[in-house]
């Protein structure tokens, strides 16, 4: 969801109207209670300043406005909602559909605010507010419409790659490739939800260094189609990777002629469509030269600094530095470094709490490391702990009792946890933990046949159908569920 609320769209409502609600509200103690129990907690202090709705006659919800709140007010079943004074997410997804066209002004008619509100679809709502949450985003795939949203509403486009990954929707994906301008959060997304779709983003301006290496030894493995010459033309394939193909290829040997002087000018002068990024690819590559490391890791942008803590290459003297760096993201990435000193290493894990969570996940991480951040107030902290797979035994079993359900997920998915740790798990009172369960690998099969029972309200369902997908479920089990 962008940061910016969709602009209000309201229709006046006959002078009676509004006095018989604004008395209602003003003098009866009944809204006392509607108030109370919309906000629990929370003190009602009426005091009405204005009342208005943005209505239609199939909603019929009125948009109440107090000194101290703003509610939804369900007339007829005398039921108000407080809703949320920054984003209006309640009210834009409780008319989702019947939102009225913004009136000019010019052209307006006090007459025409009898008539019923335009019947308006998901796309059409958010072409017009710029703005989506996460009903809209569901009303827009319903309608297979998330792509052209995209195209008018770029601003939605993180969110919208997030819910066609949840959908496992691979076609949908293969289309935001081909028709939409990817930035790198959304090519990590799709890297990381099917990395074989990576052939078809060589286009992409916004294709990293990292990105080429992960696609190219993925499809490598798989033997997927991929168009090598394309890759290594990509002004962004890095020296590494070049440095692989030269002896079969000899465009690759061609690329790496007078390589340091083409990082510098890389450097110099990057691509206008995405600077950060060619300050980031010469950031992180291997032949960049000690002096231009030095002038990246005082950049302004976090990522270029990050880029210069991550390489390899990168002095430990500069490591040490960066590892002080004001973001916790440049100091991860000194966590994430292999060349970085197992004492920097440690004294890092005493740092911040995102930088804790960084370390928590990393496999060098010694189990005295582990033990400690095991008791982190921070969840992040212990839910990275939870999901390595070098944490011993003996501390899984401690996090699979944990207070907090993400945690105690993050053990259900660890491949290294236990039958017993993962029987133990199987009936937890999280349906999300038992989801994880299901779909661990190492999960014996009575206990997913137990599970390929579970009714859960809301992860049921799911759960069933992880089961059904396990493959040390039974025959039997499968049969049954499908």
């Amino acid at each position: 969801m962008t940061a910016n609320p969709p602009p209000k769209r309201r229709k006046e409502m006959p002078e009676k109207e509004l006095y018989d609600i604004g008395s209602y509200f003003d003098h009866s103690d009944e809204t006392m209670d509607l108030a109370e129990k919309a906000a629990p907690g929370a003190t009602y202090l009426g005091g009405i300043t204005s009342v208005e709705a943005e209505y239609d006659d199939d909603s019929g919800y009125y948009l109440i406005e107090t000194e101290y709140y703003e509610g939804l007010y369900d007339k007829d079943k005398q039921e108000l909602r407080i809703q949320d004074p920054v984003a209006y997410e309640s009210f834009f997804s409780r008319v989702k559909e019947y939102f009225s066209p913004l009136e000019d002004e010019e052209d307006s008619d006090d007459n025409d605010y009898d008539e019923p509100g335009e019947h308006v679809g998901a796309l059409e709502m958010v072409r017009r507010t710029g703005w989506a949450d996460d009903l809209a985003l569901q009303l827009l795939y319903q309608d297979r419409d998330l792509v052209a949203a995209c195209e008018s509403v770029p601003e939605i486009l993180n969110e919208a790659v997030r819910l066609a990954i949840s959908k496992e929707d691979r076609d949908l994906v293969a289309e935001m490739i081909d028709d939409l301008v990817l930035d790198a959060e959304a090519i990590d997304r799709i890297l990381e939800f099917d990395v074989t779709l990576g052939g078809r983003m060589l286009d992409q301006h916004c294709l990293r260094a990292e990105h080429l290496i992960t696609i190219y030894q993925a499809l490598k493995l798989l033997e997927g189609e991929l168009d090598l010459d394309q890759m290594i033309l990509d002004p962004r394939c890095p020296t590494a990777l070049l440095e692989q193909l030269a002896a079969e290829f000899p465009e690759a040997q061609a690329q790496l002629e007078d390589r340091e002087a083409y990082l510098t000018r890389v450097m110099q002068e990057p691509n206008p469509n995405d600077p950060i990024g060619d300050l980031v690819f010469v950031a992180q590559d291997s032949a960049t030269p000690l002096a231009s490391l030095l002038l990246l890791s005082g950049h302004g942008e976090w990522e270029v600094r990050a880029g210069v803590a991550e390489n390899p290459h990168t002095p430990v003297e500069l490591l040490e530095r960066l590892a002080n760096d004001d973001d916790w993201r440049v100091q991860g990435a000194v966590v994430s470094n292999p060349s970085t000193p197992t004492l920097l290493f440690e004294q890092l894990a005493a740092s911040e709490g995102a930088v804790r969570t960084v370390v928590a996940a990393q496999p060098r991480a010694t189990p005295d490391t582990l033990a400690r951040l095991a008791q982190d107030q921070w969840q992040a902290v212990r839910r990275a702990v939870a999901g390595n797979p070098n944490t011993p035994l003996v501390i899984l079993a401690q996090l699979a009792r944990d207070q907090d359900w993400t945690v105690r997920k993050a053990v259900a998915g660890n491949l290294s946890a236990t039958s017993e740790l993962l029987e133990h798990l199987s009936t937890d009172k999280d349906g999300d933990v038992r989801l994880a369960v299901a779909g661990n690998p190492g999960t014996p099969p009575e206990v997913l046949a137990h599970l390929a029972s579970d009714k859960d309200r809301y992860r049921g369902a799911d759960i069933r159908r992880a089961v059904a997908g396990n493959p040390r479920t039974s025959p039997e089990v499968v049969a049954r569920l499908t």
